[in-house]
């Protein structure tokens, strides 16, 4: 019996197999469809940056205050992988007028533009990206058009030019030609609580893939749905329900059963929470009163918000909310479309859009063969990028393979070393507390005849500039008119919103020399005075020799394990600075060092091997006591660019209210970060000026559940 029911049973599972086979096929293909689209996800970050300025128009000479926000699109909450953002404000033929770097703390940080008053009247662009988002420009940076108005000069310059970031047609998004495949999709939309998606397949399409097929759905790197569909007979419908798709852009994906996408479609997907911030300000005030907004964030606690309050009768623009559903994923979108409340926009106008959009983060092809794009820049944190090149002075080409040297200036010695690629290029990791700090970048070898040519942190890489894609100049308007007016009087009057220097936040402490606790130290102080170095090193430094040979000076070190004179020369600083000849530390009065370090063993950074090395410090400390030779460059390098707060004039008193100094200001008030109160809510206060006027009260901001926030409310000055 025992016999008899296992062969009942080995018949049964042996019938079964195929079904169990095929059962586990189409988990592994589903498995390794999610589980390459996240790996690429993770491997190619996507960094988006919203920058939320005072003011869309202005007068040339007016500073543009602006609080730059970070985003990773695959969870569109704040990013702090990397702390500099790099701004540049372009003219009509994509050239930098104005290039700022912006330090970043916890995704967001602040800055200021001066615009030079000398601008002609016209559009301009602000763009806005990072060390990162380098890898994939053009496309993937923020832009956005100004308006700058100059009354003194009739100069004016034709509009922006567009990005020429045209989004790509998707072939697999037309039903047409999917049908030639033997399958077609159509996608609706209209329930109200499910996405029904047909799929009508003739008989060739279904036994070629085993009547199964897949259906991918995804949001900006999240995945909605995943699961395998059977297709039975001339057509199927799928229901998906809308609860399992995130607001924003779901991308629609159909694989067959070899798990190769055959139709892509893309879908917008509105946000349903319509909880905002509750503001409560005065519909209108009086010239050079008080004026107090309370803002009460809701459930979105522990918000960063940046607010401006200036001249304009415009708040049609869409906010970091709308920004963020786009992004730069699609390239540039239409003009209906570029920088609008979503909100407004016919759902047509969306959809055409996208029945022709292509992702430029997410490629199919590129993601499924495990590849991962060629990635040139990486993200700035603790350590930022500096490269340039190391050029032949007598040909300017390129010298390959060979060493340059990043020193510091001070009495704690630091020091890099980078090797020159096959087009000349060196790369440095620079601590973020170098920042401010002067740096010397030279070759290792000066016998060589090169010069070294550092490189911008700004890529240079501009749009192309076509008749197709310009548009009209800018016109004045009544406001404009009005802003140049209140421009020009509080230039009369020397007054301005630019406040003081704000401190950065701290970054990490310096670090000693480079080489560690020496083997020797020399203070100079604590033997007598000798007259020349020659009898410093003779007298006070063991194996370290100092000599004169043939009216050239060597150094040279001895070994401290068997005092045999090492092949190679040591490594010579003076105040940390590499020197490549003796007689620099020979000629210095001794009088002027303080003290002199030595390692006499063989030392390495990194793989570069170091014969020893002599660091002369000097009282100042500053490399000041030689000159610089002409094949070093000497620089201060910097982080970000200073940050300054806004002023405004406040009446408190009868005097200040009275005082015939007039107050035009065009933007009445700025904070990039407010802070709450211990009740959770925000209070802002303000004067108004004497122009009266519409003003906009314009709040940006992102909450600690990833939330982003964008209110706009009217006020009138009268």
């Amino acid at each position: 019996m025992m016999t008899r029911y296992t062969g009942s049973i080995l018949f049964i599972f042996l019938s079964l197999m195929p079904l169990l086979a095929d059962g586990q096929g189409k988990a592994a293909v589903n498995e390794e469809i999610a589980g390459k689209f996240i790996k690429y996800c993770k491997s190619v970050p996507r960094e988006e940056v919203y920058v939320h300025t005072d003011r869309d128009e202005y007068i040339a000479g007016e500073p543009v205050w602006f609080n730059a926000y970070l985003f990773n699109r695959l969870s569109l909450g704040l990013y702090e992988e990397s702390s500099v953002i790099y701004v540049e404000l372009l003219n009509s033929l994509n050239l930098p007028v104005i290039q700022k770097k912006i330090r970043i703390e916890k995704g967001s940080g602040a800055g200021i533009i001066s615009l030079p008053d000398t601008l002609s009247t016209g559009k301009y662009l602000l763009r806005a990206y990072t060390n990162w988002m380098k890898n994939f420009l053009p496309d993937n940076c923020f832009m956005k058009e100004i308006s700058v108005y100059n009354s003194i000069s009739s100069r004016r310059i034709i509009g922006m030019a567009g990005s020429g970031a045209v989004a790509g047609v998707n072939e697999t998004a037309a039903n047409s030609q999917a049908s030639e495949k033997g399958f077609s999709v159509n996608i609706n939309s209209s329930s109200r609580d499910t996405v029904n998606i047909a799929i009508s397949a003739n008989e060739s399409f279904r036994l070629g893939n085993g009547s199964t097929c897949y259906l991918f759905i995804q949001t900006h790197g999240v995945i909605n749905f995943n699961e395998p569909v059977r297709v039975y007979g001339a057509s199927t419908m799928i229901p998906v329900p809308k609860k399992s798709l995130m607001p924003g852009i779901n991308q629609v994906t159909l694989f067959n059963s070899a798990g190769e996408p055959i139709f892509e479609r893309y879908l917008y997907t509105p946000s349903t929470d319509n909880e905002s911030l509750s503001i409560n300000a005065p519909g209108s005030v009086h010239k050079r009163s008080k004026v107090l907004v309370e803002i009460d964030p809701g459930a979105v606690q522990k918000s960063d918000l940046s607010i401006s309050v200036s001249a304009s009768n415009n708040d049609s623009n869409g906010g970091i909310d709308d920004y963020l559903v786009f992004g730069t994923e699609f390239g540039t979108l239409p003009e209906v479309m570029r920088g609008r409340k979503l909100a407004s926009l016919p759902f047509e106008t969306i959809n055409d859009f996208l029945a022709t959009a292509k992702s430029n983060w997410l490629d199919w092809k590129i993601i499924l063969a495990g590849q991962v794009p060629g990635l040139k820049y990486r993200m700035e944190n603790e350590y930022h990028n500096l490269s340039g090149f190391l050029m032949d002075k007598n040909n300017m080409a390129p010298d390959t393979g060979h060493y340059v040297f990043l020193s510091r200036p001070g009495k704690e010695a630091y020091f890099q070393y980078a090797k020159t690629g096959i087009d000349g290029k060196f790369s440095f990791e620079v601590p973020e507390w170098l920042s401010d700090k002067d740096i010397v970048i030279q070759p290792a070898d000066p016998g060589r005849n090169d010069n070294i040519r550092i490189e911008s942190s700004f890529p240079g890489l501009s749009f192309p500039v076509t008749p197709e894609t310009k548009s009209p100049s800018v016109n004045s308007s009544p406001l404009s008119d009005r802003l140049s007016v209140n421009y020009q009087v509080g230039k009369i009057y020397n007054t301005s919103s630019i406040g003081e220097i704000l401190k950065q936040q701290g970054v990490a402490s310096e670090p000693g020399s480079f080489y560690g606790k020496p083997d020797n130290t020399l203070l100079m102080d604590n033997y007598i005075k000798l007259p020349i170095m020659q009898e410093v090193f003779f007298e006070l430094i063991p194996g370290v020799y100092l000599k004169n040979k043939k009216s050239e000076w060597e150094m040279t070190i001895a070994d401290p394990v068997d005092f045999s004179i090492y092949q190679a020369p040591p490594m010579l600083l003076i105040d940390g600075v590499v020197v490549k000849d003796a007689s620099l530390i020979a000629n210095l009065d001794p009088e002027l060092i303080e003290r002199i370090e030595t390692v006499r063993d063989k030392y390495l950074v990194g793989d570069y091997l170091i014969y020893g090395l002599v660091n002369v410090i000097t009282r100042s400390g500053n490399f000041s006591c030689i000159s610089l030779p002409d094949y070093a460059v000497r620089l201060q390098w910097s982080v970000a660019d200073q940050v300054y707060s806004f002023a405004s004039p406040e009446y408190f008193s009868a005097d200040k209210k009275n005082n015939h100094v007039p107050d035009f200001r065009n933007t009445l008030y700025w904070n990039p970060s407010l802070k709450p109160g211990k009740d959770g809510k925000y209070l802002v206060e303000f004067w108004s000026s004497d122009f009266a006027s519409d003003y906009l009260i314009n709040i940006q901001g992102v909450g600690n559940d990833g939330r982003s926030i964008s209110f706009k409310k009217s006020i009138k000055v009268e």
